[in-house]
This record gives C-alpha cells, structure tokens and sequence, in this order.
C-alpha cells in the first residue's frame, strides 16, 4: 500500500508554476526583441543615402594696398600719405617722394635714373635680385655697416669704403654712420641696378631710401621694391 508524504504534492505545484512564470517572461523577451528588431529595420529602410555636397571656394586676388604712382620711367606703390615731393632732371635723372604724415614725415625715397652722384654711399643695404621689368627681394635689410665693414679699411680713408652684404658689393658710409640711409642692391649688380621695360628700354636705378624716424620703418621699402616696375 502506497504511502502518503505530506507536502509532496504542494512542491511539484510550485515548480509547475515557477516553470510557467519562466516561460512566460522568456516570451515576452522574445516578443521584445522581436519587436526592436522590426522597428530597426522600418527605421533603416526610411533613411536615404545622400552623397555631400561639394565645396567650392572662389579665389579672391588679394587688394592691392597703398598709393600708387605713374611716372616717366616706372610704377611704383608707396603708403597712402605719401607724395611726390621732386622731380628735378638739371644735373641727376632724380624722383624724390616723402611721407606727409604728423610724425612720419621723415622718411624719403629717392630715385635716380642713369644719371646720379659718383660717390653714393649707404649706411645699411636691401639686397634684392634684379627680374627684367622688376625686383624680388632677396633677403633682409642688413644692420648699419660699419658693423660690419672690415674695420682696417675704416681707418685713414675718406669716409666711403667699399662693403658686402647678402654677396652684394656696396659703398658703406662710414663717415656719417649716424644717418639711416638704406640701399638697394642687386645680386651680381651691386647699388646700380639695370632694368628694361617695355616701353623705355634698359636703364639704370638707384635707389635710397632714409628713415629717420625714431621707429624705421623697412617695410615701407620692401613694399616700393616688390611693387616696382620699369616701362
């Protein structure tokens, strides 16, 4: 004869019920990934592949700054204050322009053409190199020179002893150190340099320019020898 266990019964019905809640909440993840798996793919399908647009960038030539001036011989661009303050052809071809500025007043370009003083000297030099019609700049404005100028050569002459910047032969006022005059000079030229333009030909320049403020301003020069050109 069988016999009867108490509480046996009761724990199989717990296990019953313990599997159907597990199986219940495994349906229902089921369902949930089933339902994340639809949405993704609706969403997906809606997208539209777009190819970006492509970028384009005008090119703008940069603006020409400052005055602009139409001579004779040649063009040249100077600060907006600036003017032609000579033009004297008696003994020297010779241009002088000045800044008219309050307080910037003292600085002075000169130019001469084929004709100018045998005994220019500077006190510092700009070496540039001389291209047809024009100049391109080919290093920077040097310190004064009597810094530099062989100093056996300063002693017992009459002031202007030749000197070298950049490989650029000039003349270097030793005599009147003081000033602030800068030279232009070109490779393989020196201080006289020879340009041809179109119209008037091959003809030789010098020029000087003298700053005497109490801030120099050398760029004022470079700019005159990168805008410079010869007719």
């Amino acid at each position: 004869m069988a016999k009867y266990r108490l509480g046996r019964g009761s724990r199989k019905h717990v296990k019953r019920r313990a599997w159907r809640v597990i199986s219940i909440l495994l349906f229902i993840a089921l369902l949930g990934v089933c339902g994340l798996v639809l949405w993704l793919f609706m969403n997906m399908s809606d997208e539209q592949v777009t190819q970006p647009q492509t970028v384009t960038h005008e090119y703008v030539a940069p603006e020409e700054t400052g005055k602009a001036f139409e001579e004779e011989y040649f063009s040249l661009r100077l600060p907006d204050d600036w003017k032609l303050d000579k033009r004297d052809t008696t003994i020297y071809n010779y241009y002088k322009f000045q800044a008219t500025k309050k307080n910037a007043d003292n600085r002075w370009l000169e130019i001469y053409i084929d004709k100018f003083p045998a005994n220019i000297a500077f006190n510092r030099l700009l070496p540039v190199r001389a291209e047809g019609d024009g100049m391109a700049l080919a290093g920077a404005a040097s310190d004064n020179c009597v810094k530099f100028t062989d100093k056996a050569q300063q002693q017992g002459t009459s002031g202007i002893v030749p000197s070298k910047w950049a490989e650029v032969n000039f003349s270097c006022d030793v005599a009147r150190s003081s000033r602030n005059l800068v030279g232009v000079g070109a490779l393989e030229q020196g201080q006289t340099i020879k340009l041809t333009g179109q119209k008037m030909g091959e003809h030789t320049y010098v020029f000087i320019y003298t700053d005497h403020n109490i801030s120099p301003n050398y760029q004022i020069l470079e700019d005159m020898v990168e805008s410079f050109q010869a007719k």
